[in-house]
């Protein structure tokens, strides 16, 4: 499902160029939710940048030599100075770190939105796959690169409307627009989860979302185990007691 490349597959001048060139497939095959106005190639990160540079270092370094697409949602106001400098380490948490430190992508779209916060371009990073560079975890759909020579954002797409109504589209908008919290936070809506239609992108949303619960989830097996928990022990509302009428 993911684009993933062999070494011999990749070009001698640039090891990202058959990656640059599958964005389009990549979008259509992970993001075709997304009505993608334009997509930019970052100058930043061609051969002879310092950003290249650093990758193709850790590249030739590295045991495992394996490249993936992945997105990194974050306002729009940080995307050019991402694509200047990439990720800066030293704002690492400002979302959480609940898998680990490091920086944080999805293969998925629908984790990454969430933090969009409303903007309409997302990131496009290229990984490296290589077990040096990257935390273990139980959560589908999420990597986590603790080597900042190991990723490097290769394209932003621009969308033609909000992350927001994006999300709201999906049916899950009013559940994602609330913060991360553990499971013992999650704000009760009755019915809400219950109606939720259970897919890869949906259970590896809801583990993003809420750290933690990846165990829980169980997609396209009846009713997800996450579900039956939070429906067992969400507080239900309590009957309201018939007003007396007043006799004249």
């Amino acid at each position: 499902d993911s684009v993933d490349l062999t070494a011999s597959d990749q070009s001698d001048d640039d090891v990202l160029l058959p990656y640059r060139n599958s964005i389009d497939r990549f979008l259509a095959e992970r993001a075709s939710i997304l009505r993608v106005k334009e997509v930019f190639h970052n100058p930043h990160s061609k051969p002879g940048q310092p950003l290249y540079k650093r990758f193709l270092a850790a590249y030739k370094k590295a045991a495992d030599k394996s490249i993936r697409l992945v997105f990194h949602g974050t306002s729009e106001e940080n995307v050019d100075a991402i694509c200047r400098s990439s990720l800066d380490p030293k704002r690492r948490g400002q979302n959480g770190q609940a898998l680990g430190r490091g920086e944080y992508f999805a293969e998925d779209v629908l984790i990454s939105l969430q933090y969009c916060k409303g903007g309409r371009k997302m990131l496009v990073f290229a990984v490296l796959m290589d077990e040096a560079g990257l935390r273990k975890h139980d959560t589908p759909g999420v990597l986590v690169c603790h080597r900042p020579g190991h990723h490097i954002p290769i394209a932003v797409l621009t969308m033609q409307g909000s992350a927001d109504r994006v999300l709201q589209s999906t049916g899950i908008g009013a559940f994602m627009g609330a913060p991360a919290m553990p499971m013992g936070g999650l704000p009760w809506q009755p019915g809400l989860l219950s109606q939720l239609p259970v897919t890869g992108a949906i259970t590896a949303a809801l583990a993003a979302h809420m750290p933690g619960l990846s165990g829980l989830l169980a997609p396209g097996r009846g009713p997800p185990k996450l579900l039956t928990r939070l429906t067992a022990t969400a507080p239900k509302p309590q009957p309201q007691k018939p007003k007396r009428r007043r006799r004249n």
